[in-house]
C-alpha cells in the first residue's frame, strides 16, 4: 500500500497543528502547503511545497 499523501491550506496556528498531526501518522506525508504568507512556512523540519494558492492543492498536475 502506498502512503497517503498531504496537502494544507494555510500554515497559520491549526495549520501547524494539522502538520503535527500528519507527521505522528504512519503511512501517510505531508507534502504540500498552501500559504499565502511566506514567513509562516519558515524553518520547516519537513520537506514539503510550499505553494501561495490552496487551488495548487486541487489541480491535477498536482498528483503527479
Amino acid at each position: 500500500m502506498k502512503d497517503l499523501r498531504i496537502g494544507i491550506a494555510g500554515h497559520g496556528f491549526i495549520g501547524q497543528i494539522h502538520a503535527k498531526a500528519v507527521a505522528q501518522i504512519k503511512r501517510a506525508q505531508l507534502v504540500a502547503i498552501a500559504e499565502p504568507d511566506y514567513s509562516k512556512t519558515k524553518g520547516l523540519d519537513w520537506h514539503v511545497r510550499i505553494f501561495a494558492d490552496y487551488n495548487v492543492l486541487n489541480t491535477q498536475s498536482f498528483r503527479h
